[in-house]
């Protein structure tokens, strides 16, 4: 059996498209970063270093795709997630 693919669409941390994605994979990098602050206050809410309280975080990182905004609704990509989730 035959396949072919006409099109991808797909979203990463720090690589804009697919073949950035390759790059990325290829290279060896990593898409880690610290939390951004405009998502949620990582160190007040969920960090805590010693490892032993309940619902805590002790790692501080992830890979986190940037907030833009859609250019159909002027929602954040976040908030229009959010939205259809509802």
């Amino acid at each position: 059996m035959d396949v072919a693919i006409v099109g991808l669409g797909c979203r990463f941390p720090q690589a804009r498209d697919p073949v950035s994605f390759w790059d990325l994979v290829r290279d060896g990098r990593l898409a880690f970063a610290e939390v951004p602050a405009s998502r949620w206050n990582h160190a007040r809410i969920f960090h805590d270093e010693s490892l032993r309280t309940p619902d805590k975080s002790y790692i501080a990182r992830g890979a986190y795709l940037p907030t833009r905004t859609s250019a159909n609704s002027g929602r954040s990509i976040t908030e229009s997630h959010r939205a259809g989730s509802r």
